[in-house]
């Protein structure tokens, strides 16, 4: 994991489950955020493409796949975003 990555998911992670536990009456615990694909180098125009686990507080966990998709698209807008603001913080 390169330092972009580090540092997304860094942000990511907290972002995630706070969305979820203000939109859904289940409680998340933890957020877990991994890389489908991640630009080399940073490029602003160029976005990664995340999935994430979100770990509930009764034990279950759910795929990216499995939510909303207004949750779904709600988190991909952010994640760009802040990647975006990664890459020019970093560079």
């Amino acid at each position: 994991m390169n330092i972009l990555e580090a540092e997304l998911t860094k942000r990511l992670e907290p972002m995630i489950e706070l969305a979820w536990n203000l939109n859904f009456e289940r409680q998340c615990k933890h957020v877990s955020v991994y890389f489908k694909s991640f630009p080399q180098k940073g490029y602003k125009n160029h976005k990664p493409e995340i999935n994430y686990i979100i770990f509930f507080k009764n034990g279950f966990s759910q795929k990216k796949n499995s939510c909303t998709t207004n949750f779904i698209e709600m988190i991909d807008c952010i994640s760009n975003s802040m990647y975006k603001q990664v890459v020019e913080t970093k560079h």
